[in-house]
């Protein structure tokens, strides 16, 4: 086994492991608090609007109004199959919900993916988590908390992907 302070390289990898394992526990622990935030506040069950025709569409394998958001309405569907607990409308909120908290877990990692200090990275990430806008959207079946997540992961995974010395 090579020597790890052989290499002028060493410290880093075991610098950055350490680093993204206390941000992975930050990350998840804000998308918890925004969880439980919005489990406390999520809409019962059947909703006017788009959010009524997403729960009514999402069971049935249906198409909704253009453009048919075909992969929320089969996540919807799925999920609905895999979680026993409320009817088919609440569980398209808690969808939504659970989007929105794992958005902002991912808000939080490009924060810091951004070389941001981690108590600024953590009031970006709650401040958007208790946005009027974003919680309302969280809290019933609509397609931006899904929007929001692949939102922040792309520019997520574009920022790390730009960070690494290029292969050959």
């Amino acid at each position: 086994m090579a020597d790890r302070r052989a290499g002028p390289m060493s410290p880093a990898p075991v610098r950055f492991e350490l680093r993204s394992r206390r941000d992975a526990a930050i990350a998840v622990s804000l998308g918890l608090v925004g969880f439980l935030a919005y489990l406390r506040t999520l809409a019962p069950s059947i909703l006017p609007g788009d959010s009524g025709e997403f729960q009514f569409a999402a069971p049935l394998l249906g198409v909704a109004h253009p453009t048919g958001y075909p992969l929320y309405l089969l996540l919807g569907r799925i999920f609905i199959g895999l979680v026993p607990v409320g009817d088919p409308a609440f569980r398209m909120n808690l969808l939504s919900a659970l989007f929105a908290a794992t958005a902002v877990s991912a808000i939080y990692l490009l924060a810091r993916q951004l070389t941001l200090h981690r108590t600024i990275a953590a009031l970006a990430a709650l401040t958007l988590a208790f946005s009027r806008t974003f919680w309302s959207q969280a809290v019933e079946a609509e397609v931006y908390a899904l929007n929001s997540l692949f939102m922040a992961a792309t520019l997520l995974l574009l920022l790390r992907a730009t960070a690494q010395p290029a292969q050959d």
